[in-house]
């Protein structure tokens, strides 16, 4: 059993922030199919893809707003950059 000590001044803010009900599924072109990792401040949570769960808002901003870079060969052979998000997250309510 994990011991854990008392909530943190940032824990407390993200905790008491309002929670919206959100999805992330799965997606062979995104960052893989595992539980998504996200970190505001030094609080961690691990997300379950293809759940509905309740997270603080500030979780899915964070989720919103990360993006990658993909690339698509043009027909001359350079490389075209394409920005993406970077996880296919829905917001349910």
């Amino acid at each position: 059993e994990a011991i854990t000590g008392a909530p943190t001044a940032e824990q407390r803010e993200i905790n008491d922030a309002p929670r919206v009900k959100i999805r992330i599924s799965r997606d062979p072109q995104s960052r893989g199919n595992d539980d998504v990792y996200v970190s505001i401040n030094g609080v961690a949570y691990i997300i379950r893809r293809e759940k509905v769960v309740p997270v603080p808002e500030p979780v899915y901003q964070v989720l919103m707003q990360a993006t990658e870079t993909r690339y698509e060969q043009a027909d001359d052979g350079s490389l075209i950059p394409r920005t993406v998000q970077s996880y296919p997250v829905s917001l349910v309510g």
